[in-house]
């Protein structure tokens, strides 16, 4: 049966097999053999676990019932993860997020692989892990100046809490690299006033 899960979720599938001699089970992902530890565990009964689920995480997944009389397969469990709310991998582009072309100095780039500057940027994205996986930079080198700023901002997002909780992944490495901040904007409703305000958190 095929799951669908959002990145950073867990997700179990179970295999049952009976047989004389007792068969033993083999998890393959992709037609190939799971080696349990790290994103993966197995229980006593043979459910397998993947904790915390990157997208290469994604696959077709079956378990092999073996004993020394035959081999048995099960039927292929498709395993699809998608982006949860507000996030992106810049996989396809900037997803809901946008680079802002006022109010700021200069751009944000969509990028995979070494950035011009040598020895700053990194050398493979965080989702794929490779020189073929996207991130998003800022150029800090020769003409930016000291004080100039760049802003990539996500799109309004309803909550259903009062918290928000943000994480991404980053990499700044240079001298005189300059600051990353973030800023969270709130729309808050005056009852008294009946009418929205602005406010303005920064980090």
């Amino acid at each position: 049966m095929p799951k669908t899960v959002l990145l950073g979720d867990d997700v179990t599938f179970a295999c049952k097999a009976t047989g004389v001699p007792t068969p033993n089970i083999i998890w393959q992902k992709d037609g190939v053999d799971i080696a349990i530890g790290g994103h993966y565990s197995l229980s006593h009964d043979f459910v397998l676990t993947v904790t915390n689920v990157e997208k290469d995480t994604a696959g077709n997944y079956r378990c092999l019932a073996k004993n020394p009389q035959s081999v048995a397969k099960s039927k292929i469990a498709k395993l699809t993860v998608n982006n949860p709310p507000g996030s992106c991998d810049f996989e396809d582009g900037l997803c809901d997020l946008r680079d802002v072309q006022r109010d700021d100095d200069f751009n944000w780039i969509r990028q995979k692989g070494h950035t011009p500057s040598i020895h700053t940027g990194p050398v493979a994205d965080h989702t794929l892990k490779t020189q073929e996986g996207h991130y998003m930079y800022i150029e800090s080198s020769a003409p930016r100046s000291q004080g100039e700023i760049a802003i990539l901002q996500t799109s309004w997002m309803v909550l259903n809490e009062d918290k928000c909780n943000i994480s991404f992944w980053y990499h700044m490495v240079g001298d005189h690299v300059g600051n990353l901040e973030l800023t969270k904007r709130t729309y808050v409703y005056d009852k008294k006033e009946k009418k929205y305000r602005l406010r303005l958190c920064v980090d």
